[in-house]
């Protein structure tokens, strides 16, 4: 079944403003709950959408890497954490006791990985 003229310009709208849903129904002049109605029904839109909406994913991962290349820590830590975990670039969080949280060892072993290299 082919998708109509609305669902198909509510797919374009998704890739122009990058997989966020409100400012693509505005522009489709489609309401929100219109868009989560046809993603329930009709699974050649749901799939559609879906593959829009990665392109804001796609987005960002590009920026995180180009920031990755110029040498941006933040965003090197912020990888290895979602990404390195399996080399031991985990975020851990430990607790005295008296249930007092200790944050300070994130940093520092994520440092000492980064130092290392």
């Amino acid at each position: 079944m082919a998708l109509t003229q609305r669902k198909r310009k509510l797919i374009e709208a998704l890739h122009e403003y990058y997989g966020i849903i409100t400012p693509a129904c505005k522009a489709a002049h489609v309401s929100r709950k219109t868009y989560y109605n046809w993603c329930k029904a009709d699974p050649e839109f749901k799939i559609a959408a879906d593959e829009a909406l990665d392109i804001a994913l796609d987005f960002v991962e590009s920026r995180l890497f180009d920031n990755i290349k110029s040498g941006n820590v933040l965003s090197q830590m912020f990888y290895l954490k979602c990404r390195g975990k399996e080399r031991g670039y985990i975020e851990k969080t430990e607790s005295d006791i008296s249930g007092n949280l200790n944050l300070g060892i994130t940093k520092r072993i994520i440092t000492e990985k980064i130092d290392d290299k």
